[in-house]
């Protein structure tokens, strides 16, 4: 009944207000579990790890939660030690992909660890075969002026309608302030790079798996000496779940 009624909805819309396009309103969910979790070239748990995710969106605006829950003892209490929450609105100019965000990081139970937040800046542009993209992230709140930037590239195959791999490379940098903060040098760098592969193989039409991992090193001399692993390698399998009403 509930599906009818939005049917009449959109049937009533259109003839009232022809030149008025109805927003596309779409949400998913998603389990991803992983050898270790490591973050812009940062190993933050050396241990396995689930992220549980969920998003929803109307229209170029999608908003997502994305958390991390650790699965040793060590970590202490039970529950996600990090919470994030995105606001990511979506637009194209010629020929150009952008993707201005906005984002805060909660970690819970975590006393030296702070909430903070950033502003991003992601755009993207298919050269040839492949897309080339660049994304640049600017903390606003308690690592103030921190940045981080990368650029890479990501090559797409469809093999079949329900199978999808991917495969991409990027390197990364960071600016004093995001170095002393998160590593320990002050001083910018070439912090990071990084090469992934992955699978989405789309199961049933609300259901899909992608089993996928991920290799980074850090590059610069003081950073690798600073950091307690330098470099991080990442298996995982994602199972997810998307639906458009």
């Amino acid at each position: 009944m509930g599906r009818v009624k939005s049917c009449l909805r959109a049937a009533v819309a259109a003839v009232l207000f022809p030149s008025i396009t109805i927003a596309t309103i779409s949400a998913g969910v998603e389990t991803d579990v992983n050898s270790r979790y490591v973050w812009r070239g940062l190993v933050q748990d050396k241990r396995p790890v689930i992220q549980p995710s969920a998003w929803g969106s109307v229209g170029n605006l999608e908003v997502n939660v994305w958390s991390n829950w650790p699965t040793s003892v060590e970590a202490g209490a039970a529950g996600p030690n990090e919470l994030d929450f995105t606001a990511t609105y979506s637009t194209a100019w010629a020929g150009t992909d952008i993707e201005p965000a906005a984002a805060v990081f909660w970690f819970p139970g975590q006393a030296e660890a702070p909430a903070t937040a950033e502003l991003s800046l992601r755009v993207s542009r298919p050269v040839g075969p492949v897309a080339v993209f660049s994304e640049h992230s600017l903390d606003v709140w308690d690592y103030s002026g921190a940045y981080f930037g990368n650029v890479g590239a990501a090559f797409e195959h469809e093999v079949s309608p329900a199978l999808m791999t991917t495969v991409s490379a990027s390197a990364g940098w960071g600016s004093p302030r995001f170095n002393t903060s998160y590593v320990g040098p002050t001083r910018w760098a070439l912090n990071v790079v990084e090469v992934g592969a992955e699978v989405t193989w789309q199961v049933l039409p609300f259901l899909y798996l992608r089993p996928h991992f991920g290799a980074s090193a850090l590059v610069d001399p003081e950073l690798r000496t600073a950091a307690e692993k330098p470099a991080g390698l990442v298996v995982g399998l994602a199972l997810g779940s998307g639906f458009q009403p």
